[in-house]
């Protein structure tokens, strides 16, 4: 499974801060937010992120398989 570049901008994102938010997505990657969200969605439907709602607004948390796919791009 090959990842956009920006699929795996996020993915390195939400690996480096372990639990981040759509906005602060935004902010970090200067990407517009449907973008992002569209991106989420396809990482997701890969099982390499996962979205939770921890405090209401919608964070992303990167899943095992997501680790393993990072470690696998960085060999």
């Amino acid at each position: 499974m090959n990842l956009s570049q920006t699929e795996r901008r996020i993915l390195e994102t939400v690996a480096k801060r372990q639990l981040v938010t759509k906005n602060e997505l935004k902010d970090h990657l200067k990407i517009d937010g449907s973008a992002i969200e569209t991106t989420a969605s396809n990482l997701i439907s890969k099982k390499l992120i996962a979205a939770v709602n921890p405090v209401g607004s919608t964070c992303y948390a990167i899943t095992q398989q997501g680790t393993r796919k990072l470690e696998e791009m960085n060999d």
